[in-house]
């Protein structure tokens, strides 16, 4: 009976002992688990990190491509420049050729004028002056003809036919040398008194009017010279916008790239 006793006692024992070892393994293993979680990241820390990653990326493409197109905005803007100062030499040159022709055309009207009114004139009206002085003179010399015929034939009483034939003639010859001189008279009036001062006028307006051409023409090269110089002002400013713009949009992508490098060393 003793040696029973004693036999369960040992079994006893020795099962208290295996439980006392079992448990201290399980303990130093859930040990180990909570280390080795405390030591890795988590799945949600790891998903969030990837996430700000992607986000920081998006940002940088999203700020890539507003470069890119402030950019082509920019060459599109200094295109514009171009063409309007293209536009404006092109402007320029077809104002000067058309100022040019309006100072032309004016001299011209000028010396018409001038040689009207200083030498056209006064010979028309001196020539009309002399044709009627020899239309007076053909009158008075055929009144004096008439007048002598009529008085040679008066004295013959037997040169009835001729005389009468010679009378007519001279007659004749008068009443045209009168009719003559009439009309030339009225001729000369007209030409003094109306044709003339109209001619006069026509030639004054028409120098007017040239004169009014080439105001014309210099006031519109001076509006478009304005228009240009607005149009390229407009468009070298609208380069300078874009110019700072561009400046603004650099820095700021230049100081997110320093503030992830700084974020970067600090973590490391």
């Amino acid at each position: 009976m003793q040696t029973i006793s004693m036999h369960r006692g040992a079994i006893l024992v020795g099962a208290i002992a295996m439980v006392s070892l079992a448990g201290c393994a399980s303990m130093r293993n859930g040990g180990a688990v909570a280390q080795n979680k405390q030591d890795q990241p988590s799945k949600a820390e790891a998903d969030g990190e990837q996430s700000a990653d992607d986000k920081k990326a998006e940002e940088r493409a999203k700020d890539e491509r507003t470069l890119a197109k402030l950019q082509r905005s920019l060459d599109l803007a200094t295109e514009k420049m171009h063409r309007a100062e293209m536009a404006q030499n092109h402007a320029t040159l077809e104002q000067t050729v058309a100022i040019e022709k309006a100072k032309q055309e004016l001299a011209i009207e000028r010396r018409r004028l001038d040689t009207f009114k200083t030498s056209t004139m006064l010979n028309r009206v001196e020539w009309a002056h002399h044709a009627l002085g020899g239309s007076e003179d053909r009158l008075q010399e055929a009144r004096e003809e008439l007048a002598q015929l009529r008085q040679l034939y008066g004295e013959d009483e037997f040169a009835d036919a001729t005389k009468e034939i010679v009378l007519q003639r001279g007659q004749k010859r008068l009443e045209r040398s009168a009719r003559d001189f009439e009309l030339r008279g009225k001729d000369f009036a007209t030409l003094k008194e109306r044709t003339i001062p109209l001619e006069l006028t026509e030639k004054e307006e028409a120098v007017r009017v040239k004169e009014q051409a080439l105001e014309k023409a210099r006031r519109s090269a001076e509006a478009g010279q304005l228009d240009k110089a607005i149009g390229i002002m407009t468009a070298r400013h609208e380069i300078v916008r874009i110019e700072s713009e561009i400046d603004a949009h650099r820095q700021k992508m230049d100081k997110a790239a320093q503030a992830d490098e700084s974020k970067v060393a600090g973590g490391g």
